[in-house]
């Protein structure tokens, strides 16, 4: 489950927990949300619902990057999984 907190008034900031890390730590990670503001007060709730569900599913399949830094062989190997259409 995420956590939203809202900065402004089209402004949110997001955080999702993705287990523990060897020392107990909760796992976090963090996205800013900026909604158009353009958007009746229904609109806006369903549109960060939606945008919140789809940041915690990046998160679960493991799609948000830490930060971390990969090899070549490995930034190869995760866009073949994900983007390449194997025939």
């Amino acid at each position: 489950m995420a956590s939203i907190k809202q900065r402004k008034f089209n402004v949110f900031d997001v955080t999702a927990f993705n287990g523990y890390d060897s020392f107990g730590k909760k796992l976090r990670h963090y996205k800013t949300i900026i909604l158009d503001e353009k958007l009746t007060e229904r609109q806006r709730k369903i549109e960060l619902n939606r945008l919140v569900v789809k940041f915690e599913e990046e998160v679960k399949n493991g799609r948000i990057l830490d930060g971390s830094k990969m090899t070549f062989k490995e930034v190869i190997d995760l866009w073949k999984k994900d983007h390449a259409a194997i025939h």
